[in-house]
């Protein structure tokens, strides 16, 4: 796939396959990603009309989580929605049996966020075009640069995020909140405190680049916040957010033009890891949902600009080369 760069208007899409054995939970897995965007994201969903074992219209896994989606004989139908979604979902890819690999990749060409689910040792002709979401950063010397920070627990992602926001020319990006403001917390400071309704109107018209639901309320980052540290401040910026929310944002900066270097933050072992998350009095259950999320994300992070392996003692020594990085992309 070729990637169109122009000023201002960088075309990069991405293709992600879910691919593995009958029953492995790639539906589930292709619906859990619609999910997570299709509050924030333009989203089309297709199905083969041959796959009719669970419904016409619908995209059902083992575990009975449904979707709506549009049935099509060819790959070639999509043309005629692509201009009304941003993301696109295909379940069960392998029931193409045309050229799907240089229909998805123009397709993606167009600036589509494309996932496809289906495939397995049998059909892994059918899935060879995983084509990685996101480009590696080409250094833009009249613009910002924020710092995108994603890894597993334990490695020190906040530790680093706070030595390098004490930079005066480093700002921690301030999140977005709905829940109520704490004794001694400030508005812009701690985060920006908006409400429920507020929140879910900026929601939809797809403003917040990665949102979560905890205990009851929303937090995310807003696009704003990236234009006014990188843009209105002139600053450089750091974040730490999942592999969808690094997705979201480094496209986001692709598209402002801003320089977006990304490290995926590595621990040196499971154990070390796992040792981290007792010392700061994790559960048990919660280490085990946070590894299982750990696996999960690890798959991604050859998406990174660079993979740090966090030693014991060495948050400091990964400071220093962050800043030696951040030189190649300063501002001439």
């Amino acid at each position: 796939m070729e990637e169109v760069n122009k000023k201002n208007n960088h075309k990069i899409g991405s293709i992600t396959v879910i691919t593995g054995n009958m029953f492995s939970g790639k539906t589930g897995l292709l619906i859990a990603k619609y999910n997570q965007s299709k509050n924030y994201r333009k989203c089309l969903v297709f199905k083969p009309v041959l796959d009719n074992r669970y419904s016409e219209t619908e995209i059902v896994s083992h575990d009975k989580d449904k979707i709506k989606a549009i049935p099509i004989n060819s790959i070639q139908d999509i043309e005629r929605y692509k201009d009304q979604g941003e993301n696109i979902y295909i379940d069960e890819i392998h029931f193409f049996k045309e050229d799907v690999n240089t229909y998805l990749n123009n397709l993606a060409n167009q600036n589509k966020e494309i996932v496809v689910a289906g495939g397995s040792e049998k059909y892994g002709s059918y899935c060879r075009f995983h084509y990685k979401p996101v480009s590696k950063t080409t250094p833009n010397k009249n613009k910002n640069s924020l710092i995108i920070i994603a890894g597993g627990s334990g490695t020190g992602k906040t530790t680093v995020e706070a030595l390098l926001s004490q930079d005066p020319n480093i700002t921690k990006l301030i999140s977005t909140t709905t829940r109520p403001k704490r004794e001694g917390e400030e508005h812009g400071k701690d985060y920006y405190f908006i409400s429920k309704e507020e929140f879910e109107t900026e929601l939809e018209k797809g403003r917040f680049l990665e949102h979560v639901i905890y205990d009851g309320n929303y937090y995310g980052v807003h696009g704003k916040v990236i234009d006014l540290v990188l843009g209105t401040q002139r600053k450089n910026g750091v974040i730490i957010v999942d592999v969808e929310g690094f997705r979201q944002i480094k496209k986001y900066c692709q598209e402002k033009g801003y320089n977006a270097i990304s490290y995926w933050f590595k621990s040196e072992s499971m154990e070390k890891m796992v040792e981290h998350m007792k010392k700061r009095g994790t559960s048990e259950p919660e280490i085990i949902r946070r590894l299982i999320i750990e696996e999960k994300e690890g798959k991604f992070s050859s998406e990174f600009d660079y993979i740090l392996t966090v030693k014991e003692g060495g948050l400091a020594e990964a400071v220093q080369e962050i800043k030696e990085k951040l030189k190649n992309y300063e501002v001439s």
